[in-house]
């Protein structure tokens, strides 16, 4: 059902004036004519000035006298008394008072999330008194802190640096510290009373060698006894290893990552050795694999016959890693590439141990299709991965080339039609030559009988279907191929000829619309 439209012209308000009625004003007489001014009278005479009288006459000054003759020196007088002291004054005002005494330049905060157990940094306050190798706490609570030193403090920003931690109570991430300086060793207590002397070993012997008025025991090399008489070696194994021959019951120290797993025994395993098994796994390090990449430039859609100037090849290579490294030669799973292989028109392999690499071609025609080149790896073989106890982890990586990685260039006509104006055939963006064709064709409007089409290489699949997009129900609805006639066009396509069927609208004027031509 059509829809009524009623249009309604808006009032336009004007300006008006307001004027008021009356009669009319008489004409204004004429000014009269200005009085002349009076003339000014004649000033007085100034009277004369009286003379003036005589200064007297200046009278002579009198003769000097002689000079009187020196009169003798009188006799010293004798010391007066001392006076009497004076009373004591009064009391002085008070002195201002000092200036305060600087704050503790040490105790700070930090809100820094950071987890206990390793090295770090955390911002605290600034214009600290921090340097160096200061010895610092750090404290969440009573529970959970850590002591370690410092690297660098950075008293403008408050940056705070510091070691791996001496040591450590309790675990976990926190972002509210304390942070003073950790508090000095004590000095040395005082020495204990010496022992009272043991009694001395007069005879030893290992079965063979008997050694008098023994001298001393070194247990470094087992237990060597020497005395006046000889040296002899003495069986402590006893007492100084570990043997068990019942199985260990559970994992140590966990089941995650046990160095001494579940079933292990031990034959005559040293204090030494024992300690070192429990304190210090064996830990493994991670493998990373390697990895390449290729690429080709330019790669993709490309018009037949065009002339592509350089074409590039590119290819990198990734040694993969060993993390961490422990005592491995090198911390890469794999020894340098030397080779970067090539395959394709106009290339060939490049000799190469850097990580990156490439090649080109010049001048290189497109055809029809696609057109593919290859990329490829050599690389030598890797350094043998180790645990953290210097024992062989997995093997080596050989020698090897990577898999091969193929880029192309997919040679195509383009298709040209309707979709700016009905008198222009414009060339659509590339498509692969073996799917459907779609196609924004403009409104059939202006007269003149020009109508919508598109042009189709002869080199394309057939043509078998059409589809018109349905906006309301928002899919693609089948419509008659025959809605469209078609003629022979040529087109000239990167100087060459090439044959083209133009498909052009026979039916009624039509608006814009999406088309899809099924091939």
């Amino acid at each position: 059902m059509a829809n009524n439209i009623r249009f309604v012209d808006s009032l336009k308000v004007g300006s008006y004036q307001t004027v008021t009625e009356g009669g009319s004003s008489g004409s204004g007489g004429t000014s009269g004519t200005s009085g002349t001014s009076g003339t000014n009278g004649t000033s007085g005479t100034n009277g004369s000035s009286g003379s003036s009288g005589t200064s007297g006459s200046t009278g002579l000054s009198g003769s000097s006298g002689s000079s009187g003759t020196s009169g003798i020196a009188g006799a010293a007088g004798s010391s007066g008394t001392s006076g009497t002291s004076g009373t004591t004054g009064a009391t002085g005002s008070s002195g201002t008072s000092g200036t305060s005494g600087t704050s503790d330049k040490y105790a700070t905060t930090s809100t820094t999330s950071f987890t206990l157990g390793g090295n770090g940094t955390i911002t605290v306050g600034t214009g600290l008194a921090y340097t160096s190798a200061q010895s610092i706490i750090i404290v969440y609570d009573v529970s959970n802190f850590q002591e370690c030193e410092i690297t660098t403090y950075n008293s403008a920003t408050g940056e705070l640096v510091f070691q791996s931690p001496t040591r450590t109570v309790g675990s976990g991430t926190y972002t509210s510290w304390s942070v003073n300086l950790d508090g000095a060793s004590g000095g040395a207590g005082s020495s204990g009373s010496s022992g009272s002397s043991g009694t001395s070993i007069g005879t030893v012997t290992d079965g063979t060698t008997t050694v008098t008025d023994v001298t001393t025991i070194d247990f470094n090399t087992g237990a060597t006894v020497t005395g006046t008489t000889g040296t002899a070696t003495v069986d402590i194994s006893a007492a100084t290893t570990y043997t068990n021959a019942t199985a260990t019951p559970i994992n140590f120290p966990s089941d995650d990552d046990p160095n001494i797993p579940a079933g292990t025994t031990f034959s005559n395993k040293t204090f030494s050795e024992m300690m070192t098994l429990m304190l210090y796994p064996t830990l493994n390090p991670s493998l990373t694999n390697i990895s390449r990449t290729f690429s080709l430039s330019p790669s993709g859609l490309q018009i037949i016959g065009a002339t592509i100037g350089t074409l590039t090849l590119s290819s990198t290579f990734n040694r993969g890693a060993i993390n961490p490294q422990y005592t491995a030669a090198t911390p890469y799973r794999s020894g340098n590439p030397n080779q970067y292989n090539y395959g394709g028109t106009g290339v060939s392999n490049q000799v190469s141990t850097s990580l990156s690499n490439s090649t080109t071609t010049s001048n290189y025609v497109v055809v029809q299709g696609n057109q593919s080149w290859t990329g490829a790896v050599q690389y030598d073989a890797g350094p043998q991965p180790k645990d953290s106890a210097g024992g062989d982890f997995s093997s080596p990586l050989p020698a090897g080339t990577t898999n091969t990685i193929t880029r192309t260039i997919n040679g195509v006509y383009p298709v040209f039609g309707t979709t700016v104006n009905l008198s222009t055939s414009t060339q659509f963006s590339l498509q692969t030559m073996t799917t459907l064709i779609q196609a924004s064709l403009v409104t059939e409007s202006g007269g003149g009988g020009l109508k919508q089409y598109i042009e189709v290489p002869n080199a394309w699949s057939t043509i078998t279907g059409l589809q018109q997009f349905n906006t309301l129900s928002n899919v693609y609805d089948t419509i008659l191929l025959s809605s469209f006639t078609t003629s022979s066009v040529t087109k000239t396509i990167e100087g060459q000829s090439v044959n083209y069927t133009r498909y052009t609208h026979n039916g009624g004027t039509i608006g814009a619309r999406i088309l899809r031509f099924l091939t």
